[in-house]
């Protein structure tokens, strides 16, 4: 029976948990303010040193970065469990995921943090990201790999970006939702659809991955990188929103984690696209293992 007292206790609870998650939201939003003012100023060392110029702006993010990963982890209390292979120290890497929910994007921080990476991090984002007042201003200092979607644009662009890496031997950990949108029940029926009408796999779980961009990036980026990490994100509750991550409505995330030396990883175009299909065939699976066990399988699952 639920009594008026509980009612009361349960509100004042959620009210707290939400004023709470709004602090922490405003303090991240004027911390990267400062950090776009510091970004600002950062331009007139370019001309004299544009590592120095690099570092001052990659140390901002990963400032920032840590702070959304310790009010995750310590403020939050929200369990990250990770599991599958280990890393190396000291390589560059491609990082492929699963997109769920914009929470995958601070659950990979937290795997970013934990291999000491994240002063190194690069995002492939949408273009109109760089629009975003604070988080767009940002990106644009950090060389994110902005995208339109208009292949041929976003080739040159591409091209542009990963020759400044290589010719800089910037070090490197490049992540990417190859599948290019957040996973919904619409977007997997109409994916399943065309999968199915153009002789492709299909999925439950997961969406078909876009290929162009990854296989820019294994030949574009082929003197830098050591290894492609494939990450696949599960929610033993349900798929948590970017404010439940404030007001603790998340608890328990798993990241599960494969790693692929560049030597395993093709370079014609064809074999990359048929293996980064298949990595997300094993994907697909896993998830279907996730979902029923609310953990990831100890051993590998065959598609």
């Amino acid at each position: 029976m639920v009594t008026k007292r509980s009612k009361s206790f349960n509100f004042m609870s959620n009210l707290s948990s939400l004023l709470k998650g709004m602090c922490y939201f405003i303090y991240l939003v004027f911390l990267a303010l400062f950090f776009n003012v510091v970004q600002l100023l950062s331009v007139f060392i370019y001309p004299f040193s544009s590592q120095s110029f690099r570092k001052i702006n990659s140390a901002c993010a990963w400032f920032w970065w840590e702070n959304v990963v310790f009010i995750m982890r310590k403020i939050q209390r929200i369990k990250v469990e990770f599991t599958g292979d280990s890393i190396p120290k000291n390589e560059h890497a491609m990082i492929i995921s699963n997109h769920q929910s914009m929470i995958d994007i601070p659950a990979i921080l937290c795997f970013v943090s934990k291999e000491k990476r994240l002063f190194d991090l690069k995002w492939f984002v949408k273009d109109i990201l760089k629009y975003v007042p604070i988080l767009g201003w940002g990106m644009k200092f950090l060389n994110f790999v902005f995208l339109k979607r208009d292949w041929i644009k976003d080739q040159k662009k591409i091209k542009k970006t990963f020759q400044h890496i290589t010719e800089n031997k910037i070090p490197i950990w490049l992540i990417s939702f190859v599948e290019g949108t957040r996973i919904s029940k619409d977007k997997v029926k109409k994916c399943q659809e065309f999968c199915r009408k153009t002789n492709k796999p299909v999925f439950n779980h997961v969406l078909l991955p876009k290929t162009k961009g990854f296989v820019s990036t294994i030949n574009g980026l082929q003197e830098r990188l050591d290894a492609v990490y494939d990450l696949t994100i599960g929610y033993p509750q349900k798929i948590p929103n970017i404010t439940q991550l404030f007001t603790g409505g998340c608890m328990n995330i798993h990241l599960h984690i494969r790693r692929f030396p560049m030597s395993k990883v093709p370079s014609c175009p064809k074999k990359a696209q048929i293996w980064l299909w298949h990595r997300f065939g094993e994907k697909d699976e896993l998830l279907k293992f996730f979902n029923k066990a609310y953990h990831f399988p100890k051993t590998e699952v065959s598609p």
